[in-house]
């Protein structure tokens, strides 16, 4: 996978909150990287946007645990 793909790919599984497919995307990311394959602006942003996703997945995946915690504590049913 070439990095135009592998981004495209990264950002799609950010989207569809897959993070299997965004663990395989990345480490193809990466290989391109590595490769010497230069990003353009296109693949730059599209990374910037997987990354955002990717750290408001982390801050939602926190509040949830988080408040699945108070429940346990409080031994409240969801």
């Amino acid at each position: 996978m070439n990095l135009e793909e592998s981004s495209a790919a990264a950002l799609e599984a950010a989207r569809a909150r897959d993070l299997d497919a965004l663990a395989t995307a990345l480490a193809a990311r990466a290989e391109a990287l590595t490769r010497g394959e230069l990003p353009t602006p296109g693949i730059h942003a599209a990374g910037e946007l997987t990354a955002q996703l990717l750290r408001e997945l982390i801050r939602e995946t926190g509040m949830e645990s988080s408040r699945l915690r108070q429940m346990a504590l409080f031994d409240i049913e969801g």
